[in-house]
């Protein structure tokens, strides 16, 4: 019996399936067959005798099962359930997709506990959420760690919701000392809500951060719509006088700036250069929608990466899937 190959090991298909929204993962096995294992008799466990003493040891179906197990506690949205690096579409990342197989998908696969982690910042339908239950697929089936995927706005509601039962304060501290304890954090949707001065939201999101911020042995994975005023060059057209283009002075300061950025004295380039600096300066960045604090040591936390693609969701012929 022990030369038999574990039943678990013979039959390894796992099926991936929606269970009220969230991804599960089972094996592909009628519930009678893990009682025929030749190896384990279906207890996941086989004896073995050493010096004299009889000793159980973990079948390798139980790693197996023990991964799904972590998959399962991951709480992926059932839309993402076959979410992997394989079915991402790269090419449709014009420009990005090497920065983001080498600065993101392989850090995945090298990872190591408590490596610092990695906001992904772009526009809706880029492929952010895609990536972030990717690689949480991978390191939970994988790697065998244990990890959770949380999107930010849904956490808010499911506190709102509690606060209606008997025990509202304990149940809110449940679900937060859950999600600052996971080695693996994934935080989806970060800045997204109504906005920063909301004090419930500010002190939710404060706490998850603060608290992981200070353990180094926590690792935490960022997504978000909003970009930052550094990646977005929000702060480099500050400092060269976009804001004061009516002061004489700001104003050549800016046509120079803009002629150096464009390699270009032609009027009209630097002009619609000028238009998409404004732009940049009117748009909601993520620290219009955090308090300073919380986005500074983010930033500790976390390296950005800026994903720039067409929202799938706006193409005529609806786009992959795999940017989802």
């Amino acid at each position: 019996m022990e030369q038999q190959a574990c039943f678990y090991l013979t039959h390894p298909t796992i099926c991936f399936y929606n269970e009220h929204g969230i991804a599960k993962a089972r094996f592909e096995l009628e519930p009678t067959a893990f009682s025929r294992c030749p190896k384990c008799g279906g207890t996941m466990y086989v004896q073995s005798m050493k010096d004299g003493y009889a000793m159980a040891s973990p079948c390798p179906g139980a790693r197996a099962q023990a991964r799904m197990d972590r998959f399962n506690a991951a709480n992926i949205p059932a839309r993402f359930r076959d979410a992997s690096f394989d079915n991402f579409n790269l090419d449709s990342l014009p420009g990005r997709g090497k920065t983001i197989e080498s600065m993101f998908i392989r850090k995945i696969r090298e990872f190591r506990q408590g490596q610092r982690g990695i906001i992904l910042e772009g526009g809706p339908g880029t492929g952010k959420t895609h990536l972030l239950c990717a690689a949480a697929h991978y390191l939970t089936i994988e790697s065998n760690l244990s990890v959770r995927y949380v999107d930010f706005s849904v956490l808010l509601s499911e506190i709102r919701s509690i606060y209606q039962s008997a025990n509202a304060s304990q149940s809110e501290a449940a679900l937060i000392n859950d999600l600052v304890r996971i080695p693996i954090l994934f935080l989806d949707e970060l800045g997204k809500g109504r906005d920063r001065a909301n004090e419930f939201e500010m002190r939710i999101i404060d706490e998850i951060i603060n608290r992981r911020y200070n353990d180094d042995g926590l690792t935490t994975f960022f997504a978000s719509n909003y970009r930052d005023q550094n990646s977005s060059s929000y702060n480099l057209y500050r400092e060269n006088g976009i804001e004061c283009l009516g002061d004489p002075a700001m104003k050549a300061k800016w046509i120079r700036f803009a002629q150096e950025r464009c390699r270009t004295k032609d009027s009209g380039v630097v002009e619609r250069f000028t238009a998409q600096a404004m732009a940049v300066m009117k748009a909601d960045h993520l620290e219009n929608r955090l308090l300073p604090r919380i986005v500074s040591r983010i930033f500790e936390m976390a390296n950005p990466i800026v994903i720039e693609a067409q929202d799938y969701r706006a193409r005529i012929d609806g786009g992959s899937r795999g940017v989802s």
